[in-house]
């Protein structure tokens, strides 16, 4: 393997790692826009179980867990 082909290969690497983590952000943004309501609608959506008194931030972790 030449050096360009092992740089194109890094370089393409690096963008779809930071593809993905832009990804996982945008997901992340698209939790804390919703309700305490919605977030439970999705767990109970996915069969996972949480506590009826969970907090907004407990509920998103669940669903991150789970993904």
């Amino acid at each position: 393997m030449s050096a360009t082909t092992y740089q194109r290969r890094r370089r393409l690497a690096r963008i779809k790692a930071m593809r993905e983590e832009a990804e996982k952000q945008l997901k992340k943004s698209d939790y804390n826009d919703k309700n305490k309501e919605e977030l439970k609608a999705i767990l109970d959506e996915k069969g996972i179980e949480y506590d009826s008194k969970a907090k907004k931030e407990d509920i998103i972790k669940l669903i991150e867990g789970a993904e």
